[in-house]
């Protein structure tokens, strides 16, 4: 019988500091849940309102891309000049994510030299994806100088693969991941593919 209530009462013990750490983990992770990358699924998840939208800017190279219905698919400007002096390559600080076509500094530029400056940014890229982009768009407008536009913060943006694990609020989805050939020492895409469901 004594060795009954023992056993119950380390049981009761146990019993209670399970529940009491319970309690505690929980109250942790919810005050710090912002410090754990997953607490939130849904963040990380695409919204069914956002794959009509991803259909439209999907890539099977680059992931995504801005389609436009120029000379070379670059973002438009008010006007074309007989002359070519650049083609930009990049991230949203090329593409001039927030202002409008003829607000870019590359529309400056043009009316300032008289001359063609392309708009090949993209918005969202890594340098990955711009240098994808200019090995296969450079080659059909050719310019006398190229520009790849890049801050620190891509470097990031090369080893993460789907977009939202990276930024959370991002409408974009998956993107290539480069990987070296040890023998051709070339860059070769693993192609993207299109999450849906």
């Amino acid at each position: 019988m004594n060795i009954v209530k023992k056993i119950f009462g380390y049981s009761i013990i146990i019993l209670m500091i399970l529940i009491v750490t319970e309690v505690l983990s929980y109250l942790f992770f919810t005050l710090k849940k912002d410090q754990f990358t997953f607490y939130d699924v849904h963040l990380y998840t695409m919204k069914e309102k956002d794959h009509l939208a991803l259909e439209k800017m999907f890539d099977p190279l680059l992931g995504w891309d801005s389609h436009y219905i120029t000379e070379f698919g670059v973002r438009p400007r008010e006007a074309d000049y007989d002359e070519d002096l650049m083609a930009t390559f990049g991230d949203s600080y090329t593409y001039c994510d927030e202002v409008g076509d003829d607000e870019t500094w590359q529309t400056y530029l043009t009316r300032l030299v008289g001359k063609n400056v392309y708009n090949f940014g993209t918005a969202a890229y890594g340098t990955d994806q711009a240098y994808l982009k200019f090995k296969r768009d450079y080659p059909q407008g050719k310019t006398e100088i190229v520009t790849l536009g890049l801050i620190r913060e891509n470097i990031n943006r090369i080893v993460n693969v789907y977009r939202k694990f990276y930024y959370p609020p991002s409408p974009v989805g998956t993107k290539p991941r480069l990987y070296w050939e040890r023998m051709g020492l070339n860059y070769s895409p693993i192609r993207s593919k299109m999450l849906m469901g």
